[in-house]
């Protein structure tokens, strides 16, 4: 199914579902709803391309990925617009970018996302609790950012040193199935991470396997700020658990571009390189 043309505006109001099959979006193009991706025993794939795309889903997640397959079964994303913003706000439980836990054993089905273009801008903010820009389930997937530049930009309100609870720009926690399973993330433009919580538990980065099986490796490869902030001062910047987890700059630092981190930096059995 295509939906749009070159230097057309379109306006979608409701949600825009993907359940097997392809769905592609073309010229300028405004959700005003939910964007869902699943595969439910059938692969699904999903395009943008043109000028824009623009996702305005409330409280729900702007973008929500399930896959509940065991079987080789995918759901491939591709935003190729040009210009990508991806919003979600609300009261609480804000996700723009939901990926889905699939807790089955055995599982061989995947997730890949990929960003390209200009401008990829995520949004997701709460008033009275936690928030996420990009919240990764327990199944293989792979994030790539490729856009020129992309931001991720998140605030909530979540009271200081409660454990159930954070703000973070890329969220990955225990819990669940995970299985030997591999989660990619990988910046391959230039990367801007801004975390703000009105109250404490901000984070650019937290990733926390505990004694889970799998790893989460993410990558930045140009220049990269990476900042979170509490009420009362500097969060953490990076904070990740867990014997396969690792965040890795130095790719970024090898071809002489910069790497600004505000916050603290924590690896409980996990990598900063």
């Amino acid at each position: 199914i295509t939906v749009g043309s070159e230097g057309k505006t379109v306006d979608l109001t409701g949600e825009v579902k993907v359940d097997g099959g392809s769905v592609s979006n073309h010229g300028n193009v405004t959700i005003n709803g939910q964007l869902l991706v699943k595969a439910d025993g059938a692969s699904s794939e999903y395009t943008s391309t043109g000028e824009s795309l623009r996702i305005n889903a409330g409280s729900d997640s702007a973008v929500q990925i399930e896959n509940s397959s065991l079987q080789n079964v995918r759901n491939v994303l591709d935003f190729n617009a040009k210009n990508t913003e991806l919003s979600s706000s609300g009261s609480n439980y804000i996700s723009a970018v939901n990926i889905l836990n699939n807790n089955q054993p055995d599982v061989t089905a995947s997730n890949t996302v990929n960003f390209s273009g200009d401008i990829t801008k995520i949004t997701a903010t709460a008033t009275d609790g936690k928030a996420q820009g990009v919240s990764s389930g327990k199944l293989k997937t792979d994030i790539n950012f490729g856009a020129t530049h992309t931001s991720i930009n998140v605030k909530g309100n979540v009271v200081a040193g409660d454990y159930y609870d954070q703000v973070a720009g890329i969220w990955e926690g225990e819990g669940s199935y995970k299985g030997d399973v591999a989660t990619n993330i990988a910046f391959n433009g230039k990367a801007n991470i801004d975390v703000y919580s009105q109250g404490g538990n901000a984070y650019g980065i937290f990733v926390e396997h505990g004694s889970e099986i799998g790893t989460t490796i993410i990558d930045f490869n140009d220049n990269t700020v990476i900042n979170a902030q509490n009420a009362n001062g500097s969060g953490e910047a990076v904070y990740i658990s867990g014997d396969g987890v690792a965040v890795n700059f130095n790719k970024a630092q090898k071809k002489g571009v910069t790497v600004d981190i505000i916050g603290d930096i924590t690896a409980a059995n996990a990598h900063v390189r």
